[in-house]
């Protein structure tokens, strides 16, 4: 199960809702940019959980699926990787994580 987290800039009052790594629901997984275009976080689709023929979970990687890799907004490619602990990513200020937002699958 994914979790949408609340995230604070306490330098410049930035807020994001997104999952703050790679996430991964029961269908989807996801891994949280930073869009340069939209100057927004956001998670983006990277590809679909399968269970393989051990049971274990695979990321099948979504190259035909215009929604993978890309901004969920703007549909752009201009995307920084960003982590819980990175710096905020407008003004590279301190960035807190403040509670759960809502969990997805």
């Amino acid at each position: 199960m994914g979790a949408k987290l609340e995230y604070v800039c306490q330098d410049c009052g930035y807020t994001a809702e997104v999952s703050g790594s790679y996430d991964a629901g029961f269908e989807v997984t996801t891994q949280t940019m930073y869009c340069r275009r939209c100057r927004e976080l956001c998670d983006v689709l990277m590809g679909y959980r399968r269970r393989d023929e051990n049971g274990e979970y695979r990321t099948i990687p979504l190259s035909n699926d215009t929604r993978a890799g890309g901004c969920p907004d703007c549909r752009g490619s201009d995307l920084v990787l960003w982590n819980n602990g990175d710096p905020c990513p407008r003004c590279s200020g301190t960035i807190n994580q403040e509670g759960c937002v809502m969990l997805w699958d």
